[in-house]
């Protein structure tokens, strides 16, 4: 009982005291706690930034111009034309998963990019945003056509409508045919894009968090263990490979992979329409 009550602490369900106490509204406190302090990094950051800019001359000032130039750069080479909220976009979930992943550095904090449901969330953000975006570029219609896959063009218009009639009803009866078996192929095909996009994240920073805390727990009762690690300087290398460069790999991989959806949302839109 006592474990059940320690298990129930970490869960916050903030409509329970409407009467809605369903598992799927349920919190973690843990998690919750440090996406906070990391929007608070990232609050503090932007505020420095914002003063750094002002005196460009200046080492602070030339290095976050440098950073935001060199992932301006990369977000261009991705999609060709870059759109001032497309930028904020992208540079927001790489900025917010790089401090979630490195605020282990931190003393008592862990990463909130360990709960699959961070990661999820961040997919799912990524995927409808690419979606939208293409739904914007491409219009109703043809956004729709791309789930529906319609291989037959109606009628010709350069002939006469009236000859075509019977041939018009037979190709749009296979359109709604193969129209109907290609939905649930490429409803699958984003849902795997966001699945694959939620989990390579979410497996990677756990299992860092699993090896950084085996080698806690195995240093925590030996002193030996603690004198070559200090002394070798490894528990330092671990750290700041997980703390760091990991948090900066994944942090990259997934911004690539949002902008690469969002440049085939896009690109391909656009591109239809030009032939159109």
């Amino acid at each position: 009982m006592e474990e059940q009550a320690l298990f129930h602490t970490d869960i916050w369900n903030p409509l329970a005291y409407l009467g809605i106490e369903n598992h799927f509204f349920d919190l973690n406190l843990e998690t919750l706690t440090h996406t906070w302090f990391a929007l608070l990094i990232i609050l503090l950051a932007s505020i420095f930034a914002r003063i750094a800019i002002r005196k460009p001359e200046s080492i602070p000032g030339h290095l976050v111009l440098k950073g935001i130039r060199s992932l301006y750069s990369l977000i261009q080479q991705s999609l060709g034309r870059v759109r001032s909220y497309h930028f904020y976009f992208i540079s927001s979930i790489f900025l917010f998963i790089f401090i979630c992943n490195a605020l282990p550095l931190l003393p008592f904090l862990e990463e909130p990019t360990k709960d699959p449901n961070t990661t999820f969330a961040l997919a799912i953000i990524a995927i409808l945003f690419a979606q939208i975006e293409g739904l914007k570029s491409h219009g109703f219609m043809a956004f729709i056509q791309e789930y529906l896959k319609m291989p037959l063009t109606l009628y010709n218009r350069k002939k006469p409508i009236t000859p075509q009639i019977p041939f018009i009803i037979a190709k749009s009866l296979i359109n709604i045919v193969a129209g109907g078996l290609s939905f649930p192929l490429e409803l699958m095909s984003k849902s795997a894009n966001l699945i694959s996009l939620a989990l390579r994240l979410f497996g990677n920073i756990f299992g860092g968090a699993v090896i950084v805390g085996l080698l806690k727990k195995a240093t925590s009762g030996s002193i030996l263990i603690n004198i070559i690690l200090i002394g070798t300087g490894l528990n330092l290398i671990v750290t700041f490979f997980f703390g760091l460069f990991e948090a900066f790999i994944q942090a990259f991989v997934f911004t690539i992979l949002a902008t690469t959806y969002l440049s085939l949302a896009t690109q391909t839109h656009e591109t239809s329409n030009q032939q159109t």
